[in-house]
């Protein structure tokens, strides 16, 4: 069982076990040992040549159609262990590729709405074997014939049967009896009469006509039969429709359906890739290909991989994919979208981007480090790689998550999530929040007016410009509060403190604190120190007080000037025990009472 099965939903395993590759219907089984990969051969056979009297509908690919066909192969290569390898069409292939229009003869096919089909590598038919000698269209082997309808159906008029006039009604008429499923069809329910055209109807028999030039209208359709061709089902049953998530384009191209709303939102466009599911279902077939853009690769805005659809140029521009990537270290950029977008880098994972969502996804076992957020409100979720998250403008949420990341806030109020890991969070513009929680933490503010926090690990905090806040944890930290007027809150560990320019305020723990602090800057009659503590009813302000004495009870503190090292040392017995808890303060410089408290 894959790896992965037990990180995902329970209707991605029910969906999975309907669509995978099942032994009755195959796969290629042709493995190159010495390779490493199938390979898998493929044509375009000239069926118009070879069609005569007996196949009528179907048709050769036009140069542009199989430049698409290659196009959507070579996604299926980049994600399974397999190799696809064009000959002649004069040869009997393992996939071979046609066009019909609304009819196709050999497969007895007779549809406008069926937008294509495709036999599987094992087909249980009598014509199952490759044949040497090709002089007909019916020589071919069924198995692995990929089938694209090259109609295009207009719905002409609706008219409902009970206000049709004389006019409509001889219309009607006329339609009915020269219907011939492939110019035009009559469809009549028990309320409506629907006159449908296909614009494309004699384009079949010379291919004059183009009618690849808008490739977005075919390429679901072809990645969809390659999939069957390969050896994947659909992700129903037909006598068990399954209504989920997981049963849509947002998980499969291999699906009928549209993902719900609520689930995901596409604008009406079609996946152009194959999707999560089916790139883990044909690499649970034929493995995986792990020399897929093994470089550094940028997907988006700025893309390097060449391919249209991982490239953006414009903010009008979207796409819907599925990202494979297998090495090198890689980024979203998403930094020219004006629209609010979330940015998920888990694989499995989901994002909104450019206005859509459950867009973007990430393969199962693909590693992606790095993101760009946009103009607007982005929140963007790390993995456990090394990542590099920017958000660019907006008021954006960055989460690390695990790995040692770095987090860029960029303009704006920002919320900055470093999480597992040694972190760096830039704050950059705006009042930010930058919290580091585990792993010894670098955290900047920048400008602006920011709020720095973290729990655990040896770390540095710089409030940088503006009136700051800063909490160190448990471990040995840094603090410097920078220029403005600063908070500064070291929490346990050994600690040094600095307050930078302004009115800065050094606040401590006075309960169970045995914390050893050193404040390098304290300027008497404009920095002050404070004391908290924490209780049942919240943090409140404590006072200390200072006695003339080395015995020291709970509450009370010393205050005694080291002339050799010119500090002013500050105890205070922290704890209500026979073991006391001494919180130390250390500053450079000789200070009494009155010029540290005021």
């Amino acid at each position: 069982m894959n790896k992965y099965l037990k990180y995902t939903t329970p209707y991605f395993k029910h969906v999975y076990n309907i669509m995978k590759i099942k032994d009755f219907y195959g796969k290629w089984e042709n493995y190159n040992i010495e390779k490493g990969y199938t390979e898998i051969t493929y044509s375009f056979p000239n069926w118009s040549a070879l069609r005569g009297n007996k196949y009528t509908t179907i048709t050769t690919f036009t140069e542009k159609g199989k430049d698409l066909v290659r196009e959507k192969l070579q996604q299926w290569e980049e994600v399974a262990n397999i190799k696809f390898i064009e000959v002649s069409g004069a040869q009997d292939t393992d996939i071979k590729f046609g066009l019909y229009n609304n009819i196709n003869e050999i497969g007895n096919y007779k549809s406008y709405s069926t937008a294509g089909y495709a036999y599987f590598p094992k087909n249980p038919y009598p014509n199952h074997k490759k044949n040497d000698k090709i002089e007909s269209a019916e020589d071919y082997s069924t198995n692995g014939q990929v089938w694209v309808n090259m109609s295009k159906i207009d719905n002409i008029e609706y008219i409902r049967k009970s206000e049709i006039t004389p006019e409509q009604q001889i219309r009607v008429n006329q339609f009915k009896s020269t219907s011939n499923i492939i110019n035009h069809v009559v469809e009549e329910t028990d309320n409506y009469y629907c006159i449908i055209k296909n614009s494309n109807a004699l384009s079949h028999i010379n291919n004059t006509k183009n009618i690849f030039e808008n490739k977005h209208d075919f390429q679901r359709t072809i990645n969809h039969e390659i999939g069957h061709a390969l050896g994947l089902q659909h992700t129903f049953k037909r006598a068990q429709p399954f209504d989920c998530e997981e049963n849509s384009h947002k998980y499969s191209i291999m699906a009928y359906s549209v993902p719900k709303y609520e689930h995901a939102d596409f604008n009406g466009m079609d996946p152009l890739t194959p999707q999560l599911m089916d790139i883990f279902a044909i690499q649970e077939a034929y493995g995986q290909n792990k020399s897929t853009r093994i470089g550094n690769t940028i997907y988006g805005f700025n893309s390097n991989t060449k391919k249209d659809y991982y490239s953006l140029k414009t903010s009008e521009d979207k796409i819907v994919a599925c990202i494979w990537d297998t090495g090198g270290i890689d980024t979203l950029d998403f930094s020219k979208y004006t629209v609010d977008q979330k940015i998920d880098l888990n694989e499995g994972g989901f994002s909104d981007v450019g206005g859509l969502r459950a867009n973007i996804s990430i393969a199962y076992g693909a590693v992606i480090e790095n993101a760009i957020g946009g103009s607007q409100t982005d929140i963007i979720s790390g993995n456990d790689a090394n990542n590099s998250l920017f958000g660019n403008l907006g008021d954006d949420t960055l989460y690390g998550k695990g790995g040692n990341d770095i987090l860029y806030g960029g303009q704006g109020n920002d919320y900055l999530y470093g999480e597992q890991g040694n972190d760096h969070l830039y704050g950059e513009q705006g009042d930010d929040y930058l919290i580091g929680s585990s792993g010894n933490d670098r955290l900047y503010g920048g400008q602006g007016d920011d709020y720095l926090w973290d729990s655990e690990g040896d770390n540095i905090f710089d409030g940088g410009l503006g009136n700051d806040v800063l909490f160190g944890g448990n471990g040995d930290d840094e603090l410097n509060g920078g220029e403005g007027n600063d908070h500064l809150d070291p929490g346990m560990g050994n600690n040094t403190l600095k307050g930078g320019t302004g009115y800065d305020i050094f606040s401590f723990n006075t309960q169970d604190n045995d914390s050893s602090n050193i404040i390098t800057d304290f300027e008497s009659n404009i920095d002050n120190i404070s004391f908290y503590k924490e209780t049942d009813n919240g943090i409140v302000k404590h006072a200390i007080n200072i006695v003339n004495s080395n015995h020291l009870k709970n509450n009370e503190g010393n205050i005694y000037y080291d002339n050799v090292n010119n500090i002013t040392k500050l105890k205070i017995n922290t704890t209500e025990t026979l073991t006391p808890k001494y919180l130390n303060i250390y500053l450079v410089g000789k200070y009494e009472h009155e010029d540290l408290f005021c």
